[in-house]
This record gives C-alpha cells, sequence and structure tokens, in this order.
C-alpha cells in the first residue's frame, strides 16, 4: 500500500488544525455554548454586584467572566488569522505524505529548505479525523495535517482502516464535522 496525499498550510488548512486544537467537539457550536454560558454567568454576575452592592471580589469575577466571554469568539475567529499570516510570511512549506504498510514518509519543502522523515506507525500518538482532514499528533503539542482531498494511489479510507489497526481505538478519534 502507497497513498500519497499532499498538504498546504493555507488558510483554510490552518483554520481547522487551529480550531480542532481548541475545541474537542464541532468548533463553532463549542465556541458558541462557552460564549453564550460565559456572558450569562457575567450578566447574573453584573446583575448582583448592582442589587446587592460591588465589592472588590464581585468587581473582579465580573471583569473575569467579561473576558472569558470575549475569548472565545478571539481564538475561535482571530487566532487562526494570526497564525495563517505567520505562516505566510515564513512561505508554509508544502508537506506530502506517502502512507506504507509499517511507515509514513514525510517530505517538507519551500523554496529555501527540504526536510524528510519516516515516521513508524508505533510512533504515532493518537489520530484524530475530520470529513477534511487527518490530525497526526506525534506528541501533545505536534501534529501534522493531511488534506484528505488529495489522495493518489488509494483513498482515505484505506488510510483510515491502515491507521486504526495500528492504534488503539481510544488513541483513533472520528469528529462529526
Amino acid at each position: 500500500m502507497e497513498i500519497a496525499f499532499s498538504t498546504t498550510m493555507d488558510k483554510k488548512t490552518v483554520k481547522a488544525f487551529y480550531r480542532v486544537c481548541l475545541y474537542a467537539r464541532n468548533p463553532k457550536k463549542s465556541m458558541v455554548i462557552y460564549t453564550a454560558c460565559l456572558s450569562v454567568l457575567a450578566a447574573i454576575d453584573l446583575w448582583q454586584g448592582y442589587t446587592y452592592g460591588w465589592p472588590t471580589r464581585q468587581i473582579v469575577l465580573s471583569v473575569i467572566m467579561a473576558l472569558a466571554a470575549i475569548s472565545q469568539p478571539f481564538l475561535y475567529y482571530v487566532l487562526p488569522e494570526i497564525k495563517f499570516r505567520a505562516y505566510a510570511k515564513r512561505q508554509a512549506p508544502t508537506i506530502n505524505f506517502v502512507f506504507g504498510d509499517e511507515e509514513v514518509q514525510v517530505f517538507a519543502e519551500t523554496s529555501d529548505f527540504e526536510d524528510k522523515a519516516k515516521i513508524k506507525y508505533a510512533m504515532i500518538d493518537r489520530v484524530k479525523e475530520t470529513k477534511d482532514y487527518f490530525y497526526i499528533y506525534m506528541s501533545k503539542r505536534q501534529a501534522f495535517v493531511v488534506d484528505k482531498a488529495t489522495a493518489v494511489g488509494g483513498t482515505a479510507e484505506e488510510v483510515r482502516n491502515k491507521l486504526m489497526s495500528c492504534l488503539e481505538n481510544k488513541r483513533y478519534k472520528i469528529l462529526k464535522y
């Protein structure tokens, strides 16, 4: 089995990657729920402060709640834009993956450098899968993004089956978005 994929860190890929890292479930729905809950708590806190007086801890708690509510849309909309601009300035590499029987070969290249690595399936920490991408984690903080639409020589389902057979089910998560 040799199935090749190619991923470019374009805006869509960067947004998807950061959102899957920040939210365990559906990113947009999670962001809306977190923002709504924090806003309701902040409103209750403000109402209590207005009704019963403003002790110092009430003011501090109100500010923290408001900042937490504002941070969710920031993390969802603004952070991926900032990260994409950072990738664009550095000329983000095109990353090619070849999934074989025993290992994944990774080739990264830009006009300035070229790098390659062979990764045994046993070295993979965990995998998350969405309808568009595989996120192959080498550690808690390092992951490769594989664009499923670019498959050559096979299908994403074949790669999914290979990864699932090499990883325990608890380390392979299919996300429903």
